[in-house]
């Protein structure tokens, strides 16, 4: 098996079977321009379980975790070798963004002509949570360019464009939402959501509420308390909250935290700002 053309070696992981990259990989800079991207990357969790399956079907497959470009390239040289590469190295930084970048248009495409679908879609989603590393000019300077690239290279014209962010990084929304057309946020935490509604516009759909461990670990009436508050942020000044945990529901939450949730949500979140 291959990553970029490079060998790998299958080895033991704490969750099973897992796939090391071999030392050659640490540094592409000395590589980068022998190589292209393969026709396919798989998440890992696909690559595991249908590898065997994947290249007798679609030929070259690259068995290693595979996200959005940033969190790819962190993946590949670890977070913080990749932030170092950015303040050291930006020519290697912008070089491995822009080549993970291209297989994952190449990944994509291939998958959807695969399934018989076009190659441009009506609408898209992704999710790039590394971003909340990144400085606001970083990230247009760096990763807008490769995700405007995706964009355009993944949708047909007029696409609605949904991101997924669950880290700290409100501060891209407005560039995200003028530079790439991104018209839904799902989101996680930290955020401060009446703010967040403001800055954007009542068009622009906001997903989110109570914070993950809040939901597991809190009180109901904590919970009760935290989505009323959430809820009067926004209620006044847009029609497309979608009131959800953030970012996740974790093993363990108990029943009585979402029921709350929900009654808070019944009570407090109707469009016409009238209470239940």
């Amino acid at each position: 098996m291959t990553v970029f053309d490079m060998p790998i070696r299958k080895t033991a992981s704490a969750d099973g079977v897992g796939f090391h990259i071999e030392e050659q990989i640490a540094d592409l800079s000395e590589n980068m321009d022998k190589i292209r991207p393969s026709s396919l990357i798989f998440d890992r969790e696909g690559s595991i379980a249908y590898a065997d399956r994947a290249r007798e079907v679609l030929g070259d497959i690259l068995p290693v975790r595979m996200s959005t470009m940033l969190v790819a390239s962190c993946d590949i040289r670890g977070a913080t070798e990749f932030c170092t590469d950015i303040y050291e190295d930006p020519d290697y930084a912008a070089q491995l963004l822009s080549f993970v970048t291209d297989a994952m248009i190449a990944k994509i495409k291939a998958w959807r002509r695969y399934l018989g679908l076009s190659e441009r879609a009506d609408a898209f989603f992704f999710a790039d949570d590394s971003i909340a590393l990144l400085s606001s000019a970083m990230y247009e300077e760096l990763v807008l360019p490769m995700h405007q690239k995706l964009v355009r290279a993944l949708t047909a014209e007029g696409a609605k464009i949904s991101i997924h962010l669950c880290g700290d990084a409100t501060r891209h929304f407005k560039t995200l939402m003028d530079g790439l057309g991104v018209t839904s946020f799902d989101t996680g935490f930290p955020v401060a959501h009446g703010e967040l509604v403001s800055q954007l516009g009542p068009g622009i759909v906001i997903q989110g509420g109570p914070h993950v461990e809040l939901l597991r670990t809190g009180a109901a009436e904590a919970v009760t308390a935290e989505t009323k508050r959430i809820l009067l942020e926004v209620r006044d000044k847009t029609r497309r909250f979608i009131l959800r945990d953030a970012n996740n529901v974790a093993p363990g939450t108990p029943l009585e935290n979402l029921r709350a949730m929900y009654s808070a949500c019944r009570e407090w979140g109707r469009l016409d700002g009238k209470n239940a």
